[in-house]
């Protein structure tokens, strides 16, 4: 009797960690589930109990990031956009001005 409870606890444990809490959370934070579960098994991994804390919002922190970068770059005009060092007429002079206000 003891190894049947035992079972059913155990396998209701699993679905629930490793199936319902990866798809719940990640429909919160906009990630894929499988993102998630690789978040909290590589932060886990690399920085223990802590890294299992802060994995999820630095998961979501990251995707917003990302997601930013992506639509800037695909719907930034072309003409918004630095040129690079190269094409620009005086790279050493006012380097500061291009580097950060363009």
């Amino acid at each position: 009797m003891i190894p049947v409870v035992l079972g059913i606890f155990l396998a209701g444990q699993a679905i629930a960690d490793y199936v319902l809490s990866p798809y719940l959370i990640a429909s919160r934070v906009q990630l894929n589930p499988v993102w998630v579960m690789f978040a909290i098994t590589a932060f886990g991994y690399l920085f223990g109990f802590v890294g299992l804390l802060i994995a999820v919002p630095l998961a979501a922190a990251i995707g917003v990031v990302i997601r930013f970068a992506i639509r800037e770059h695909l719907f930034t005009r072309p003409s918004r956009r630095r040129l690079p060092a190269a094409r620009d007429p005086s790279p050493r002079k006012n380097w500061l001005k291009a580097v950060f206000w363009n």
